[in-house]
């Protein structure tokens, strides 16, 4: 009798599913075959080994003992395989206390904080960084990110901060930017006075595979980032004349639809090796009937030597010459990674400070 079919192990089985045979591993008990035992079977195995083992000398009252001794050892097992519940930290709900977050470490659930009151020794102090959520009916869930609020910042001084959005690339995060050194490069850039002081919004694209023109993230990022921006920080550009886009990679291709598109919301847009989004060349003719070129903002585009996409971003550089669409374009050493990002930050920064000091009143 085979020990599949042997009553008493049924009985154990029955009893105890921990020791039950797997139906379609028979190789794997001496079935006449060599099979790869898997790990969630290995104590079954054991067990029935055992059990196959001692199956002749086992009768009359030692089969009670041997059950007694299979379903005691069951016990203890199923105990020890109750899981432990995994509690996931969320982006906060409100406007959080300042801290510059590990990006590497999950994001904390924030309280609210009061505006930071300037100190004579603020600029030594640097930046803030915070995390944000806001309620999004164009995502249909809330968006949320990161603000680098700059050194001496007050949500309710009397003159504007130019705003800066910079977006993260494909299937990257919000903090991709802080990783890069985004909070440290610029406080040391404010600090110098090489750059005016910058707020500057990390929004995260959750769904960054979704068709660009049907995603809904440029109308968060216009209908709602900038309205929310404008409510909780008084203090910051609401002017199309100190306010700039850029992305990294896909972050960079939602820079130049949104600004090719809504040419009088940005001052200044980047494409950091940033292909362009599928048929930008052919309807950039259509965006500039609307949007004269001369109308159009301040445009860097740039790319590593290396970068894989640096063919179609080649073409769209040409494409803009063609038009006549005046643009900064920088090709550099590197590829397509967060090192080449990260050995350009601080030309990034230098250019969106160039084009965004005004420091305009309140209106």
């Amino acid at each position: 009798m085979s020990i599949r079919n042997n009553p008493r192990i049924r009985q154990i089985e029955r009893f105890c599913p921990l020791l039950r045979l797997p139906q379609n591993r028979r190789s794997d008990f001496g079935g006449g075959g060599r099979g790869f035992v898997s790990p969630q079977f290995k104590f079954r195995s054991n067990v029935s080994g055992l059990s196959r083992n001692f199956e002749k000398a086992i009768t009359g009252r030692m089969w009670l003992l041997v059950l007694g001794w299979l379903v005691s050892a069951c016990m203890p097992a199923l105990t020890a395989s109750t899981p432990t519940p995994v509690q996931s930290t969320p982006f906060p709900a409100s406007r959080p206390s300042p801290s510059r977050p590990n990006p590497d470490t999950p994001i904390p659930t924030l309280t609210p904080a009061a505006a930071l009151t300037p100190t004579p020794d603020c600029l030594e102090q640097g930046g803030q960084v915070e995390a944000f959520s806001l309620d999004s009916v164009s995502l249909g869930k809330p968006l949320q990110g990161y603000l680098y609020l700059p050194p001496c910042f007050a949500a309710e001084r009397a003159a504007t901060v130019p705003l800066l959005i910079l977006l993260h690339g494909q299937s990257a995060d919000a903090a991709q930017w802080l990783r890069l050194g985004l909070a440290e490069t610029a406080d040391r850039l404010i600090a110098e006075k090489v750059i005016p002081p910058l707020v500057i919004a990390l929004p995260y694209e959750e769904y960054s595979l979704r068709n660009p023109y049907e995603s809904g993230y440029d109308r968060a990022l216009m209908d709602e980032l900038l309205p929310w921006l404008a409510g909780q920080y008084p203090a910051v550009c609401r002017h199309s004349s100190c306010r700039g886009l850029g992305g990294l990679s896909r972050g960079g291709g939602w820079a130049l639809l949104i600004g090719f598109t809504q040419a009088e919301r940005f001052a200044a847009i980047g494409g950091h090796s940033a292909p362009p989004f599928y048929g930008m060349e052919s309807r950039l003719t259509l965006w500039l009937k609307e949007n004269p070129a001369e109308s159009l903002p301040a445009v860097y585009l740039d790319a590593g030597e290396k970068d894989r996409y640096y063919r179609p971003i080649e073409e769209f550089h040409n494409r803009l010459v063609e038009l006549g669409i005046a643009h900064e374009w920088r090709v550099n050493a590197g590829g397509h990674d967060e090192d080449y990002w990260q050995s350009q930050l601080e030309a990034y920064l230098r250019w969106y400070g160039e084009q965004l000091a005004a420091d305009e009143p309140r209106r």
